[in-house]
């Protein structure tokens, strides 16, 4: 069996389900009555009632985080904070005067963290010689951002605070909690699943509302997607995916099944390239992996699947159009430019021209200062392209971090997938190979679309670290499995 009894695991979920869901009713009354009274809190242009209501949610769940009636959902907390936080970022992009360097921006971060360091100092835990060496660097990694970027803005800071502290301290937090908590599996569990769920239907939610906006010239779907960001949301469901699928799994095959479409679903809509080849192949191998014996079930979610695909096509805004977007996203208008699609879109083809003028910008700048780079932002602050990364998080972290700052990266990357590759070989039930899958595909995704561990720019609107809150949460996920025998599978 799984390393939590599904009991335990419907439980964590359906806690925190009801503690994010009323507090998004009541989150949406209080914006629709600010509106309706004509009083706009946050300034904000259009759009204000959707806006004003995430707010008021990162809000009410910062709120939820110090008070002690919800404690037992508090490690669940710490880490879907930081994942609603995208949604939260995007809310402030439109019409909001106060600009990327406010303090409004970071302040889930900054107060996460405040919540994990009280917990720490009430229960300590005493860090392993590894662990003190990782730390050392990720302090190190921090320093070097923090020397380059300080001298034009705010974002040195903000690098140092996520690569030096936050994550560190996620890492440590969690930990601690495992001495204490006996279930901090099933709050890891409930916390991959409504972040995931939170993922998928929020980008239908902001496309819809944004449906035939206009954003760098760009108007229709292709448009409304770049206002979304869903580069990045599909980063972050790609390193989910595995942790969403066992969660669902305690509920049922037909959980597993809508999640699985929805996953689909989101990289339709979000005109996402790469997810509508990689998307199917995650969906196909996790759920034969979890249902590898279990005919049934594998019918049940796939009948779920159906029925959530019919009913997400019917709430797609501007579907009838959805099969020409697709084609002008591939550039595919005869059999003869479909069979070339590989060739034009590889580096130097003719439909990858725009990233090549990024990353030759990224070289440009990291020829410049190529041991450490320019500091957390610097490519944003430095680039004559108007972007705020390399749209690759190779060529983003040359620019900004430098070799020593490539090299951290490879490393990390290196560790994690020698744990899960260790995790996939233990004779446990379960879609374990599946999280080194998820990973693969996440590196393939960041190094051709775009992403990195920390997004920080003076000149952009998301200030966050999901994706390094999400490496940090792959550390612990053996603890969602057992062997046989019943013992965790702890890799070394």
């Amino acid at each position: 069996m799984f390393g939590v009894e599904p009991a335990q695991g419907r439980q964590a979920a359906l806690e925190i389900s009801k503690v994010v869901g009323g507090l998004g009713v009541c989150s949406a009354l209080l914006a629709f009555a600010f509106d309706s009274l004509g009083l706009n809190l946050m300034r904000f242009g259009a759009l204000d009632v959707p806006r004003n209501a995430m707010c008021f949610l990162v809000f009410g769940l910062l709120i939820a985080l110090f008070t002690p009636r919800f404690s037992h959902i508090r490690t669940s907390l710490v880490l879907i904070i930081p994942m609603l936080s995208q949604f939260y970022q995007v809310g402030l992009a439109w019409d909001y005067p106060v600009g990327p360097s406010s303090i409004i921006r970071i302040l889930p971060y900054v107060a996460v963290a405040i919540a994990m360091a009280a917990g720490l100092c009430h229960r300590p835990v005493m860090p392993s010689k590894p662990e003190q060496l990782a730390w050392v660097g990720c302090l190190a990694l921090g320093a070097l951002g923090l020397v380059g970027g300080m001298e034009y803005g705010s974002s040195g800071i903000f690098g140092f605070f996520v690569f030096g502290l936050y994550l560190p301290m996620t890492y440590f937090y969690i930990k601690s909690r495992m001495t204490v908590e006996d279930h901090v599996s099933a709050q890891i569990g409930a916390a991959g699943l409504i972040s995931f769920l939170m993922f998928a239907v929020g980008t239908f939610v902001v496309i819809r509302l944004g449906s035939g906006m206009e954003i760098g010239g760009v108007s229709g779907l292709l448009g409304t997607r770049n206002v979304s960001d869903y580069n990045l949301i599909f980063a972050y469901m790609l390193l989910l995916w595995p942790i969403a699928l066992v969660g669902a799994s305690w509920f049922g095959p037909w959980l597993c099944g809508g999640l699985s479409m929805l996953f689909i679903a989101s990289a339709v809509m979000g005109l996402s390239r790469t997810g509508i080849l990689m998307v199917p192949l995650l969906v196909v191998v996790g759920l034969a992996t979890l249902y590898a014996k279990q005919s049934r079930s594998l019918v049940q979610s796939l009948a779920a699947m159906g029925l959530v695909g019919a009913i997400a096509w019917t709430m797609a805004p501007n579907r009838e159009t959805l099969g020409i977007v697709w084609a002008q996203r591939f550039n595919v208008g005869s059999v003869a430019q479909m069979l070339d699609v590989a060739n034009r879109v590889r580096p130097g083809g003719d439909d990858s021209a725009a990233r090549d003028q990024l990353r030759n910008e990224a070289l440009r700048l990291w020829r410049q200062e190529p041991l450490i780079g320019h500091g957390y932002g610097g490519f944003g602050a430095f680039s004559v392209r108007g972007y705020n990364d390399a749209h690759s998080a190779s060529f983003t972290t040359l620019a900004e971090n430098g070799v020593l700052g490539l090299a951290g990266l490879y490393i990390l990357l290196g560790f994690l997938a020698l744990r899960l590759g260790r995790l996939a070989t233990f004779k446990a039930p379960g879609p374990k190979s599946l999280f080194l899958m998820s990973l693969v595909v996440w590196v393939i995704a960041v190094h051709t679309v775009g992403g990195n561990l920390g997004v920080f720019s003076e000149h952009g609107f998301n200030v966050n670290a999901i994706n390094g809150v999400l490496l940090v949460m792959y550390f612990w996920v053996h603890t969602l499995f057992r062997d046989h025998s019943g013992q965790e599978l702890i890799p070394a």
